[in-house]
Order: structure tokens, then C-alpha cells, then sequence
């Protein structure tokens, strides 16, 4: 830990005991309180000046980093920011002192630093998780078992790889008579569908996704709904995660595979909610009629569905290695006070 005048060094007997004094540490540093879930995998902590796009004022917030994503915390409380790190983005030293440049496809990012030394930690841990994201990614989430229906598989890579920013995206409709015929397409060969570009493309191929989950038979059988309504009652967070991936596991390969696929592209879309809209709440409304049909209605429901959304990498994927690939580094956790 550093801290402007100081540098602290902790050591604890097991790498769990270590951690938790650390998750510890960082919840009473944060303005805003997180549950356990969104600290898993934290790898550095540091208070910085944060300038966005063309614009000349700072401000400060908590910037974190967690597995592919940045997180921003303004340090006088509000509503926090993420940046997804994909391979497309670009992380570089500044020409301003101690300062890290984070350049998407949107946005640009100017994080200044108060000691060189937090700058240099944070440049290494981004880099490397880029290159992580870049050893990792897919254009549609793989399942280990089961099958996913082509014509999903299709319209999922063409928003994943086109459609990520398109405001409402799921909330607005194309045109029906458009999206029925792209469904009728995808029905007959979907290897050979050709998509529309441009916006109202990208809103017609999620219009014929959302037709093409409605024809599937049940993704969650009607059998095994009263496992996922017990999960959903339960008032206590850790233990419905625990009860969702046991319910997850007890489905037909193929149903899993496809709500593997599903939401993990769902959670993709809402790491785009800055410019799309479309939050992990707003998404779960859309999708839970698909998934629960007469039980769309119930608050529980949805908070089901939306936790599947933003705890995707926890539920359907397990927690992450602690090794970075092809690095030899393992879990080093930086916080600068």
C-alpha cells in the first residue's frame, strides 16, 4: 500500500487471509458501498485525477480494477463508471506526469496519479489485462457442453461485433415485416443470411434474436422452474448465486449452453450502458417474459434475471485463475491510499 508518505508492506499466512483483509480495506476506502460480489478478483485500488474526452476540468475518483473492466467511483459519492479492456482499446504512459491514457472506441481517458510508482504498477496491470482480453475473447460466448442453435449463434456475433453502442438496443423494435423475414432466413440457412448494416440493422437482428429464443422450446423447462423460483426468494445474495449455478447445473446441456451464450452476451451489452442505455435492469425486463413467461411479472423474477447479467463470469464461468496467462504473476494487489 502506498500512501503519499509512506509505503506499507502487509503479509498474511494464506493468500485468502491476505485478500480479505484487502477487500476489508477497500470497502472503507470506497464512497459507496459494494457487496463482496463486485470486489472479487480486485487487482489494484488507487485514488486518481480523472479527465474525460476534450474536456479541461478533473475529478477525482477511485479507479479499480477488476478482471477486464476499470471501474470509476467518484471519490464524494455518486453514480460509478465501467470500461470494458478489449483488445481494441489502447493503454499508454501520458505525456502529462504520471499520467496512464486509456483510448476505446468512444472514450478516452486521462487518469493522473500522484506518485510515479502507483502509475508504473497500474500501466503494467493494464497492459496485462488487455492481453489477457485478448488471449480470452470471443465473438460469442463458448459453452463447454451443449449445443447452441446456429441462427442464435449468428445474430449474437453481429450485435457483439456491430451493435454493442446502438442506443435501446433489445428496448427499440426494428421493422416487423424485416425482422420476420431475417428469422425466416435464419430459420431456413442461417449460414448464409446476410445482415443489413448500419442501426436499424443491428435493431432488426436483435428483434429476430429475441423471435428466435421465443421459438425455442422452454429454455428452462417447466419442470425445473420451482428450483429457480426457491433461488430467487432467498433474501440473502451469496446463497441465490450459489442456488442459481446449482439450478444452471442441473439443465439439459443444450438449455445451458444456450443461456450461457445468452447472457453472456447480455453482459457484454450492459458494460455498454453509458452509451447504449440499456442497463442490466432495463435488459432483464426485456428478457425476463422469454425466460419465465407467466412469472414476468414477479419482482423476484427479475432480480433473477438481472443478477444473471451482471454476475455472468461469477455464475456461468466460476471465478476467475489467479494466474495471469504467459505472465508468471500472480494475484499482486496494489491500493494506493
Amino acid at each position: 500500500m502506498l500512501t503519499l508518505t509512506d509505503r506499507l508492506q502487509c503479509t498474511a499466512d494464506t493468500h485468502q487471509n491476505l485478500m480479505s483483509h484487502m477487500l476489508h480495506i477497500i470497502k472503507v476506502l470506497l464512497p459507496c458501498a459494494l457487496p463482496d460480489l463486485e470486489l472479487e478478483g480486485v487487482q489494484a485500488l488507487s485514488r486518481v485525477s480523472l479527465r474525460e474526452g476534450g474536456k479541461l476540468e478533473h475529478k477525482d475518483v477511485w479507479a479499480m480494477l477488476r478482471h477486464d473492466k476499470l471501474l470509476l467511483y467518484p471519490t464524494k459519492g455518486g453514480q460509478g463508471d465501467r470500461v470494458l479492456l478489449t483488445t481494441s482499446m489502447t493503454c499508454n504512459l501520458g505525456s502529462s506526469e504520471n499520467t496512464i491514457e486509456v483510448v476505446t472506441a468512444d472514450r478516452f481517458l486521462s487518469l493522473q496519479f500522484e506518485q510515479e510508482r502507483s502509475c508504473q504498477c497500474w500501466n503494467v496491470l493494464l497492459k496485462m489485462a488487455v492481453c489477457s482480453a485478448e488471449k480470452k475473447q470471443v465473438v460469442y460466448p463458448s459453452a463447454c457442453d451443449g449445443n447452441v442453435p446456429t441462427a442464435i449463434e449468428r445474430c449474437i456475433s453481429h450485435i457483439t461485433q456491430h451493435g454493442l453502442t446502438v442506443d435501446g438496443i433489445y428496448r427499440r423494435c426494428g421493422m416487423v415485416p424485416k425482422v420476420a423475414r431475417l428469422v425466416e432466413e435464419l430459420s431456413k440457412d442461417p449460414h448464409k443470411v446476410q445482415f443489413e448494416p448500419g442501426e436499424i440493422g443491428i435493431l432488426e437482428t436483435a428483434g429476430a434474436l429475441k423471435r428466435c429464443l421465443r421459438q425455442q422450446s422452454a429454455l428452462i423447462p417447466e419442470s425445473h422452474i420451482p428450483s429457480w423460483v426457491q433461488a430467487a426468494a432467498n433474501p440473502v445474495e451469496t446463497v441465490r448465486m450459489t442456488a442459481y449455478r446449482r439450478a444452471l447445473d442441473q439443465l439439459p446441456a443444450d438449455q445451458r449452453a444456450l443461456l450461457r451464450a445468452l447472457f453472456g452476451h447480455l453482459y457484454q451489452v450492459q458494460l455498454y450502458s453509458h452509451v447504449n442505455r440499456m442497463t442490466a435492469q432495463n435488459l432483464a425486463l426485456v428478457f425476463v417474459p422469454t425466460l419465465f413467461q407467466d412469472l414476468a411479472m414477479s419482482t423476484d423474477m427479475v432480480r433473477l434475471t438481472r443478477e444473471l447479467i451482471i454476475h455472468y463470469t461469477l455464475i456461468f464461468q466460476g471465478l476467475t485463475g489467479s494466474r495471469h496467462p504467459g505472465t508468471g504473476v500472480v494475484n499482486q494487489v496494489y491500493t494506493r491510499l
